[in-house]
């Protein structure tokens, strides 16, 4: 019996030392989110994140659709249509420069989408993009933003917005007990709380325990080892970014002419701080003329 006790505390203590995955993680959020089954969950999710009612949603397919070169072959976290408007949801595990380009870049492919053509332009839809970010340094919870001019501020379009929410920021409400902002931004809290706290805000919402019995369920059944840390992500997101920026210099060279693309791709890899040498490499430039293509794009 006190073999038998040492061997199930041993397994009760590997339990409690595992990980426990949240929706900091994309693949998380879309395991949850893009179920149908799920939907109310999304639906309270975004009505949190925009503050207006919205009765339902359809769930589009994600895939980026070609035109831009910068967005191609990619698939947004998640792409939803309301009727009135198009929201596309980030999840962001940092908030490098490179992060916010890509996520602009999505948000302007969603928007030329939805521009009719015909004897005039005109959006028949809003295009909307909420980004969940963390690691910003901050203080704000969220930002609105819209496309302005920045010299007289005036809004040039209404139709294009975008929602940044400091996630680090609102996991930090739960902890100040301030229970009017917990209850407005619960079902934003409880996308990155411990299995423990989520136990805690589930008990005041049933959705919360809906979404509680839903992160449990993909902790079961996603091998751990199948996850990545945030470190990891970071570095296999900059890969990404360099092989593509290179595969992109290659199909824009055919078409635009590789002077320009291979500038383009050099300026690029210089702004996710890689090694002159390697960017020399890659180019297939002496470093000499790598560095006098960076000191005239910065002057």
């Amino acid at each position: 019996y006190i073999i038998e006790g040492k061997n199930l505390l041993r397994k009760e203590e590997e339990v409690e030392d595992k990980p426990f995955i949240t929706c900091r993680y994309d693949r998380a959020f879309k395991e949850i989110f893009l179920k149908e089954d799920n939907k109310d969950l999304l639906i309270e999710l975004l009505q949190t994140c925009l503050e207006e009612k919205i009765e339902d949603v359809n769930i589009l397919n994600a895939e980026v659709i070609e035109g831009n070169v910068n967005v191609k072959r990619k698939v947004l976290d998640v792409l939803v249509d309301n009727g009135t408007e198009r929201i596309n949801v980030e999840i962001n595990t940092n908030t490098d420069k490179y992060v916010m380009e890509r996520n602009i870049a999505y948000l302007c492919n969603v928007h030329s989408h939805n521009v009719l053509r015909g004897e005039s332009y005109r959006s028949n839809k809003k295009s909307v993009q909420i980004n969940l970010s963390y690691g910003i340094k901050d203080e704000y919870i969220v930002k609105r933003c819209k496309l302005m001019d920045d010299k007289t501020s005036e809004i040039l379009s209404d139709n294009l917005v975008l929602y940044i929410f400091n996630m680090d920021k609102i996991r930090d409400i739960w902890y100040s007990k301030d229970e009017k902002l917990i209850n407005k931004y619960k079902y934003l809290i409880m996308l990155d709380l411990s299995d423990k706290e989520l136990e805690k805000l589930a008990l005041k919402d049933k959705k919360v325990g809906k979404y509680n019995m839903e992160i449990k369920s993909v902790n079961v059944s996603v091998g751990i080892n199948d996850w990545i840390s945030e470190e990891e992500d970071k570095r296999r997101w900059k890969n990404t970014y360099i092989e593509e920026g290179l595969q992109q210099g290659i199909e824009q060279g055919i078409e635009q002419g590789i002077e320009k693309n291979q500038r383009e791709m050099i300026i690029n890899l210089n702004n996710l701080d890689t090694p002159l040498e390697i960017i020399a490499k890659a180019s297939n430039l002496s470093l000499e003329e790598v560095k006098e293509i960076i000191s005239k794009e910065t002057e």
